[in-house]
């Protein structure tokens, strides 16, 4: 699967994703520094899952009206437990996500939450 890292994942993090057969695009290596709504953007374009630890993109799509990419993984595990976070990312996208829905990661459960209709373009 196709999955945009955020500037914010850690290189182990996207380490453990390419490891596993993911095509990653990481933010930090082609593109760092651009602003959310263009990681947004560039996720969307490819029909990617966006990996990120920055609920920002949640306001995005929610409150802004943003259109979303396939789907959007939020991890709210510190930045500094990098394997607990690919262990449940890698769960989450092992089982198969269909389009449209944030999906939001904590230590003790993972959340999926629908896009507000009209939201992914296509």
């Amino acid at each position: 699967m196709l999955v945009v890292a955020d500037e914010n994942v850690s290189f182990l993090l996207v380490a453990r994703l390419r490891g596993a057969g993911h095509e990653v695009d990481w933010i930090a290596e082609s593109a760092p520094g651009i602003g959310d709504t263009d990681v947004l953007s560039r996720a969307r374009a490819a029909d990617a899952v966006l990996v990120t630890f920055d609920r920002d993109f949640g306001e995005l799509v929610f409150v802004r009206g943003e259109q979303a990419p396939r789907n959007i993984i939020y991890s709210r595990l510190g930045r500094a437990e990098p394997d607990v976070a690919a262990d449940l990312i890698l769960s989450a996208l092992a089982a198969g996500l269909p389009p449209g829905q944030m999906v939001t990661v904590t230590r003790s459960n993972v959340r999926f939450t629908d896009f507000p209709s009209g939201a992914l373009n296509g």
